[in-house]
């Protein structure tokens, strides 16, 4: 093969693949954030999932009222479920948690009358030293 002065000579730098970096990264950030989005919901569903079983399993007011508090966009549900509470079995739940705050109080006005330190009463006179050497 002869070389042709008429020729360019040949860009072999031109024959490597360009490779936008910037885009690459861009894009694997977006990635990144759609798989965190999606662990998040998982997460979200998981907690939802636990906290229901909870409030099926114990259905008292209190986890109604605290599941719907953590979930309000299920409170309407919620509120239908917990309508279904007699006024009676209201009540009780209300009365059973006075005990316990009377209780409490109670307890911690005991507790803090015994951590009073007593007063010590000194004595009027000091007491004499005695001599060792005369």
């Amino acid at each position: 093969m002869a070389i042709n002065p008429l020729q360019a000579p040949i860009n072999y730098a031109g024959m490597v693949p360009q490779i936008n970096i910037g885009q690459q990264f861009s894009e694997l950030g977006q990635v990144l954030a759609e798989r965190q989005k999606r662990t998040q919901a998982e997460e979200i569903k998981k907690t939802y999932a636990i906290d229901l079983q909870g409030v099926i399993n114990d259905p008292s007011m209190k986890k109604f009222n605290d599941f719907s508090l953590k979930y309000p966009q299920q409170r309407e549900a919620v509120k239908d479920v917990a309508s279904r509470f007699t006024q009676e079995q209201q009540d009780s739940e209300f009365n059973v948690g006075r005990d316990v705050a009377v209780s409490l109080e109670k307890f911690m006005t005991r507790y803090n009358k015994s951590c009073q330190t007593p007063k010590i009463q000194t004595a009027s006179k000091k007491p004499k030293r005695k001599q060792i050497f005369h």
